[in-house]
């Protein structure tokens, strides 16, 4: 059998093969086989035994080459790796968007949070129980270790006599006294960027100033009018040294 039409018109088609049937190997000149591979492009089209498991993955590991993924652990995330054979592997997804980069004591006349990638979105700074030897000193802090009078800064909140403008100077937030319980929570979004000022929220909830039975909620606001990326954050009192606190940094993707 050479010619599948000439059976067809022959009107010799056996009952359980079409004419159409018959002309889809019509001029065949070699093995069907060949005939399918040369269809596929290549002899080495791929083949369903390359996945082994439910969720496997077709993978290229290198050009026209192609390898099995298997399938990762329960809620892991595909993830691209150049250093793997296909260039993808299966990882744990990230935590809730937030690395901690930097933490510890408050000690000593100040604390510097150097080195500050670059690479996330915001930075949230966590401080927890600030206690200065003054009583009525503020927790305040630079950008950049910078001393100059670049520094200006908005702040409100409740207390008689708290709310105040600051139009030079370090940035501060508000006053706790020798034996105080209290967190700060500041907020510095876009602190990469090289384009425009910086700015910054923080709350705070905690005794302050001289009375310890005094709690409050503050809320303040501030801005630094540099437009280099922030990579150091310096905290320190208003006056005098730390006697205890801590701190947490973390940068927010």
């Amino acid at each position: 059998m050479t010619k599948a039409r000439d059976l067809a018109s022959a009107s010799i088609v056996p009952a359980a093969v079409s004419v159409t049937e018959l002309g889809y190997i019509d001029g065949v000149t070699s093995a069907i086989q060949t005939q399918m591979n040369t269809k596929a492009a290549t002899s080495a089209a791929i083949n369903p035994t390359i996945v082994d498991a439910k969720g496997d993955l077709i993978a290229a590991s290198a050009a026209d080459a192609v390898s099995r993924l298997a399938v990762g652990a329960n809620d892991t995330v595909l993830t691209a790796d150049s250093t793997t054979a296909t260039g993808l592997k299966w990882a744990t997804a990230a935590a809730g968007g937030m690395t901690s980069i930097a933490s510890g004591s408050l000690t000593g006349a100040s604390v510097a949070l150097t080195s500050i990638s670059g690479s996330y979105k915001d930075l949230l700074l966590i401080v927890r129980n600030f206690r200065p030897v003054d009583a009525s000193a503020d927790l305040q802090f630079r950008f950049n270790g910078d001393s100059t009078t670049n520094r200006h800064a908005t702040q409100t909140g409740n207390g008689a006599g708290f709310s105040f403008t600051a139009t030079s100077g370090d940035l501060g937030f508000g006053q706790n006294n020798t034996t105080s319980t209290s967190i700060y929570a500041v907020t510095i979004p876009d602190y990469a960027n090289a384009t425009t000022w910086k700015m910054l929220t923080n709350q705070m909830v905690g005794n302050n100033q001289a009375d310890s039975a005094d709690y409050n909620f503050r809320q303040s606001r501030a801005y630094y009018n540099q437009t280099g990326a922030v990579t150091s954050i310096t905290l320190f009192p208003s006056t005098g040294d730390f006697t205890s606190g801590t701190y947490i940094l973390y940068g927010v993707s």
